[in-house]
């Protein structure tokens, strides 16, 4: 396993799966069901911009370029609510327009919209009913969003733009209860960037909210303590950044960046270590069995997904592979479409069975396809269409 010297990457994609065999004597990880789920696919008539699945793993939303989402039953794979107004779409100064960052609160009551044109809604996910709207900065596009996992905080990651043109990546927590804010940290300085379309923030909130981290397009991983405002960790990425998790606890972060590198930080001992280099393109990260495993699933034309254990951590072990699929070709598809490098994501249902969506476009045409997979075995199936 490879050490991260000066500046080190923790890059880490998480999966429902279970813990495979180990060779030691170490402590031992829950066991995870890894049975397999059928992927779906489904054919939209717009660009997907993100993508995001509820806690229990029932409810699918897509963030659109028509600037609503879209919501979808994955037991049943029927189509639930359109939330939003739609609008044409189109590209505007910061990148496509739309809605680019979805997140579910905890219990699933209430769906967060960020809208590219800088502001953020709160919808009840029973009836899609607007019942509040957040503005970070006058000006700037939302990029991610996050609840903590005990309902307390909410966490948005934005672009703000000053009046001179120059750009600031932020985060800002807000208290769930009364949707206040309570602190807004600088990720980078402000500057005037050449291309703005490119910027791209991942965030990852610990349960207990206390931890923040993130991964910008400048190429930067920084985790926070949301309390002081400290800046505990920073690092600089590789390649542009993919996916980033937080602990319930906030002691472990892992993130990814799109070449496939995944990385690991422990604070309790500051340590950190590129774990894989090979999780394949763009990767998505999930946290399993109550943080004791750690999913990565990754690749363009290949299924790859490997899982490590995290109970040796904490001791300041190196961590191993207790779980990878050998490389394999996923299914071929005769209407020639290609991943959408900018969704991803990996959910797990009450039983703990491993759900991996992503996004698919077809060179030329205007318009996205949402496919659902089991990644441990590489298979779909298509869904009503839209």
């Amino acid at each position: 396993m490879q050490k991260i010297a000066s500046v080190p990457l923790v890059l880490l994609l998480i999966l429902s799966g279970g813990c495979g065999p180990r060779a030691d004597d170490g402590p031992k990880c829950p066991p995870v069901n890894r049975a397999q789920k059928d992927g779906i696919f489904i054919w939209g008539g717009n660009w997907v911009n993100c993508l995001t699945v509820s806690t229990d793993g029932r409810l699918l939303a897509a963030g659109m370029a028509d600037d609503s989402v879209r919501l979808w039953n994955i037991v049943t794979g029927k189509p639930r609510d359109r939330i939003g107004t739609v609008r044409e779409e189109r590209l505007g100064t910061y990148g496509r327009l739309g809605v680019h960052a979805v997140a579910f609160s905890p219990d699933g009551s209430i769906i967060a919209i960020g809208h590219e044109l800088g502001t953020v809604s709160l919808h009840h996910a029973v009836d899609g009913a607007q019942f509040s709207v957040l503005q970070p900065r006058p000006h700037g596009s939302i990029k991610s969003l996050a609840f903590s996992a005990d309902g307390k905080l909410f966490a948005v990651a934005a672009l703000a733009i000053g009046e001179d043109g120059s750009t600031q990546n932020i985060l800002q927590i807000y208290d769930c209860g009364n949707m206040e804010m309570l602190r807004e940290i600088l990720l980078n300085d402000a500057a005037k960037r050449p291309d703005l379309r490119e910027t791209k923030i991942c965030l990852g909130i610990s349960g207990d909210g206390k931890r923040v981290a993130a991964i910008d397009s400048d190429k930067f991983v920084t985790v926070w303590d949301t309390h002081i405002g400290k800046k505990l960790y920073g690092a600089r990425l590789r390649s542009q950044p993919a996916s980033i998790v937080v602990s319930h606890d906030g002691n472990i972060i892992a993130w990814c960046d799109e070449s496939g590198t995944v990385c690991m930080l422990t604070l309790s001992n500051g340590k950190a270590e590129i774990l894989d280099e090979n999780a394949g393109s763009n990767p998505a990260l999930r946290f399993l069995a109550h943080d004791s495993v750690l999913a990565a699933w990754g690749g363009e034309t290949e299924n790859i997904y490997k899982e490590w254990d995290c109970a040796s951590a904490a001791s300041g072990k190196s961590l191993k592979p207790r779980f990878s699929l050998p490389s394999n070709r996923v299914e071929s598809d005769p209407l020639q479409w290609h991943w959408g490098f900018s969704s991803r994501a990996l959910a797990e249902d009450r039983n703990g069975v491993l759900l991996g969506v992503l996004v698919a476009v077809k060179n030329g045409e205007e318009g996205s396809m949402i496919q659902a997979w089991s990644p441990t075995t590489g298979t779909r199936k298509e869904w009503p269409h839209w």
